[in-house]
């Protein structure tokens, strides 16, 4: 799990040359306002706050270097945002 994915300077590249190199294994990279909800270590839903927020899956290929897919996030919206974000 890689959290703030997108905001945080070199975040995302660290995390990439951790993936290639083998010292983070394939695996979840959020963006800020994304939630994940895992059960049984399974994803079963991703919300977001913004229309472009996303959360990706992230893992090594042999031969193609680092992936990255983006997935789908439902938008919260109105009260919904706000209770996520305040957890009211």
């Amino acid at each position: 799990m890689c959290p703030h994915y997108d905001s945080e300077p070199g975040r995302r590249d660290s995390c990439r040359e951790a993936v290639a190199t083998g010292r983070l294994s394939a695996g979840w990279a959020v963006e800020d306002g994304v939630g994940a909800l895992f059960a049984d270590g399974r994803l079963e839903e991703a919300v977001s706050r913004t229309p472009e927020a996303r959360l990706r899956r992230v893992w090594a290929e042999a031969g193609r270097g680092v992936r990255e897919r983006a997935l789908p996030c439902r938008l919260l919206g109105g009260g919904e945002a706000v209770a996520a974000a305040t957890g009211r």
